[in-house]
């Protein structure tokens, strides 16, 4: 295939191996380690290779997401789903003042973003996506799978994480997710599956 390791990708990889420790902290790592110059470079050169040589298998895999979509129908089932937002907050006051504001007619996503103490979807203004029943604590399930389209907790909803504020954006009733749900993660599993079986018949040769 002609694959071989240029001197500037050993030293990119090796910066990336290095990453903040200084030449000094790389230099008594090394030592510590038991590992010459030489044993290092090679092993990087080892890497560029095979680095390379996946991406060299990764271009020849061609895979159909679609046509496994179609095939396998049953494995895409999922139950009811709702797509919702929220603001957590510890104390039950906190949530009554920020329903109070969106009676008001402040924005729910600009008040997600100051006010949400859940760092994982505060800065999407708290939207969670899609989410069957069963994904979320029950108190939070219940409340949001009862709300309409388009509405926002009218009382604080308790967790155990603390208060809720949720907002319903959409749902969708129970059946097929649909193909552009699914197409990247079926493109993932087939790629992987394709370039395991190439590796495995390079060894065998």
């Amino acid at each position: 295939r002609g694959l071989k390791a240029s001197s500037d990708e050993v030293a990119s990889l090796r910066k990336q191996l290095q990453g903040q420790s200084t030449d000094e902290e790389f230099a008594a790592l090394m030592i510590e380690q038991k590992i010459t110059e030489e044993q290092l470079n090679s092993q990087l050169e080892k890497q560029v290779v095979i680095n390379a040589l996946q991406e060299n298998l990764l271009q020849e895999i061609n895979v159909d997401p679609k046509a496994y979509y179609d095939e396998h129908q049953d494995q895409f089932a999922v139950g009811e789903r709702v797509k919702a937002s929220h603001i957590l907050v510890a104390t039950e006051d906190e949530a009554n003042e920020i329903i109070k504001e969106l009676d008001n007619g402040a924005d729910f996503a600009e008040l997600a973003k100051e006010k949400s103490t859940d760092s994982g979807s505060k800065q999407t203004g708290g939207d969670l996506g899609y989410f069957t029943r069963e994904r979320m604590v029950e108190e939070f399930s219940n409340a949001a799978f009862s709300q309409e389209v388009g509405t926002y907790s009218k009382e604080p909803v308790k967790s155990k994480f603390g208060y809720h504020i949720i907002y319903v954006t959409d749902k969708k009733p129970a059946g097929t997710m649909e193909f552009s749900e699914v197409e990247q993660s079926i493109k993932s599993q087939l790629t992987n599956q394709e370039f395991s079986k190439k590796v495995n018949e390079m060894l065998d040769q």
